[in-house]
């Protein structure tokens, strides 16, 4: 890395070398009119150009050198850095992998105990009724009040509640169907 520090030293002092010779090419060339209609004239401002060119190519040439090695720095940074940076990731694929796998079955296990009573457990009361056995207060209340929708009628409610008896083992001789709109 000092070679790098050294190249940008030496072009900052070549352009304090030029900056000082631009006062000098001020002085002779600033306020001069060439008259190019003539030979001489012509001549005169060609040799005007190339003295003030030459500084010009000069810089950009002391510019790239500098920075040359100051680019290849940045690139060995960018390059190190993405090999580190897949090297990390490989190593948190497979824990990130497992965090994601276990959200998701969370979800999907939120998702089907609290599922709508509308859906595949109205067409089969028993699994309905297995887990409304299964589920807490709140959850019950819920799965009820999806129950009393008017979506397939009172047949549906009726089966729900034949099977939540017959899974709690109690007898459905006096059945009485919820109201439906009326909380309980």
């Amino acid at each position: 890395m000092s070679t790098e520090l050294t190249e940008v030293t030496k072009a900052v002092a070549e352009f304090d070398r030029v900056g000082a010779g631009l006062a000098e090419l001020r002085k002779q060339y600033g306020n001069v009119v060439y008259d190019v209609t003539t030979t001489a004239g012509m001549n005169d401002a060609k040799v005007a150009r190339a003295a003030i060119r030459e500084p010009r190519y000069e810089i950009e040439r002391i510019r790239k050198a500098a920075k040359a090695p100051i680019l290849a720095l940045g690139k060995k940074l960018d390059t190190e850095a993405a090999r580190i940076t897949s090297e990390l990731e490989k190593l948190e694929r497979p824990i990130d992998g497992a965090i994601k796998a276990e959200e998701d079955r969370k979800e999907a296990e939120k998702q089907a105990v609290h599922a709508p009573a509308y859906g595949k457990e109205r067409r089969e009361p028993m699994e309905f009724a297995r887990r409304f056995a299964e589920a807490g207060p709140e959850l019950k209340q819920k799965m009820l009040a999806d129950m009393r929708q008017p979506r397939d009628g009172m047949g549906q409610v009726r089966k729900f509640i034949e099977a939540v008896n017959k899974v709690q083992g109690k007898a459905t001789s006096k059945f009485r169907p919820p109201q439906v709109g009326v909380p309980q």
